[in-house]
Order: structure tokens, then sequence, then C-alpha cells
């Protein structure tokens, strides 16, 4: 099968054919997927003067949009070209991804923590000598 791979400039399109095609009127984002494996997900938004602003999902938000809705993921294996697999990977790699933020925010927290203690620990023992 072929590997997934997140497009995040549309001039990477060119050469590309286009296997699926996800546009919903009433859905949000949209997403194109190539034949060779790239995925572009992007939503388009009007402001109060009527101009379009059309932002593109990066790599993170395109795991974690697959990661968090199930039916792109069964309109991308739709095509034919990508399995359970493949999306799977992508998802795997988001949730390792995850973990590793959460493990540093953990150290961190521990970190402030102990500081917290010595400088408490310290302000009592002063608070006990006089």
């Amino acid at each position: 099968m072929t590997k997934l791979y997140v497009i995040e400039e549309p001039d990477q399109f060119i050469g590309k054919t286009i296997a699926c095609v996800e546009m919903n009127m009433f859905q949000s984002p949209l997403m194109l997927v190539t034949t060779d494996g790239g995925i572009m997900v992007w939503t388009t938004h009007c402001d109060e003067a009527g101009n379009l602003e059309t932002f593109i999902y990066r790599k993170k938000m395109v795991e974690m949009y697959l990661h968090d809705d199930e039916y792109p993921r069964k309109r991308i294996m739709s095509s034919g070209l990508f399995n359970e697999e493949d999306i799977n990977e992508i998802i795997a790699k988001q949730i390792e991804a995850w973990h590793k933020k959460m493990e540093i925010l953990a150290k961190q927290r521990e970190e402030r923590d102990r500081q917290e203690y010595e400088r408490l620990k310290k302000k009592f023992e002063e608070g006990n000598n006089d």
C-alpha cells in the first residue's frame, strides 16, 4: 500500500493525480488525497467583509484530524489506495507525539514542584531559626 504523507503547500500538487476529494458542502474541513499518498486538509472562512481566507492544516493538525474523526479515515480508505494500517500509522505518530509531550510536561511540573518545595522548606527553616 501507499504511504500517506501530508501536503502543506498547494504547489506540491503539481504533476500529481487526485485519488480522493472530500468537499462536503456542510462538512469542514476539506480534503484532497493523491494517488501517491499525499493528503491536504484545509478550511476556508469568510470574514465580515466577505473576504475568503484559506487555512491549510499542518502535519500535526492533519494527524489530529484523522485521529479524531472516523469519517475522513473511511473516505480515504474508500479510494482503494490506502488501508486501515496506513491511516493507523499516521494516528500512531500523533499518539506517540502526544505521549512525549505529556512526559515533558510531567517532568516540567515535577521540577516546578521540587523547586517550590525547596523554596518553602527554606522559608520554613528560616522562620524557625528566628
